[in-house]
């Protein structure tokens, strides 16, 4: 049962990336498509071992009551995801990279998305897609993360619950890196049961990303 907890941590998650109730207006472009994709995690940037797996999707339908921006004045030309599994099953990652249609607009998103209320919210959207899949979170904690990350517009959080499913009981770790650069935001989550995330793997994980996102 712990071995399936990450990748399904990772898929409530994903499900939250386009949880606002006003999300931008998508006009996808092969262009925009094309440097979505480019920006993604890749297996390559995985240590050896972790393999490719189902995309959690974004669909979610969960807000968060006291914090959601209204987007529907952008306009987003790329989306791209991308997941992972490490070998053992008790790790996951993905990313979402989203592209605008003018750098521009793309620091306009992340300063109404990158503020305070941000990791409360994530967590009550985990809680609530947790209970969606017939089991119970409890948070412990929720704060920023200390991690040294390039790209010009940064942040990254972390949040600790309890998880109880089928009578059992783990630790799960959440976190969350945001960055963005030119025309892309992107975010990589990375999640973990039994014991924390590899500080050293997700300062990997940002550095490939921040090295991808557009100049302009």
């Amino acid at each position: 049962m712990v071995r399936a907890q990450a990748a399904a941590l990772l898929a409530v998650l994903l499900a939250a990336g386009a949880a606002t109730a006003s999300p931008p207006k998508d006009a996808f472009t092969p262009a925009g498509k094309a440097l979505a994709k480019s920006v993604s995690l890749r297996l390559s940037d995985l240590p050896a071992g972790w393999k490719t797996s189902a995309s959690g999707g974004t669909g979610g339908d969960v807000t968060c009551a006291t914090f959601n921006p209204n987007q529907s004045d952008l306009t987003r030309i790329g989306h791209a995801e991308a997941n992972f599994a490490s070998a053992d099953s008790l790790g996951a990652a993905g990313s979402t990279v989203g592209v605008f249609s003018s750098a521009a607009q793309a620091q306009t998103s992340w300063n109404r998305l990158v503020r305070p209320q941000l990791v409360r919210c994530l967590a009550s959207i985990f809680k609530q897609g947790i209970s969606a899949n017939s089991a119970t979170a409890t948070i412990r904690s929720t704060g920023r993360l200390s991690l040294p990350m390039t790209a010009p517009r940064r942040a990254s959080y972390r949040i600790v619950s309890d998880v109880v499913t089928g009578g059992q009981t783990v630790r799960a770790w959440v976190d969350v890196l945001l960055q963005g650069r030119g025309s892309a935001d992107t975010v990589i989550l990375v999640t973990s049961v039994a014991s924390p995330p590899s500080a050293v793997l997700e300062q990997r994980l940002a550095a490939a990303i921040a090295g991808r996102l557009p100049a302009q």
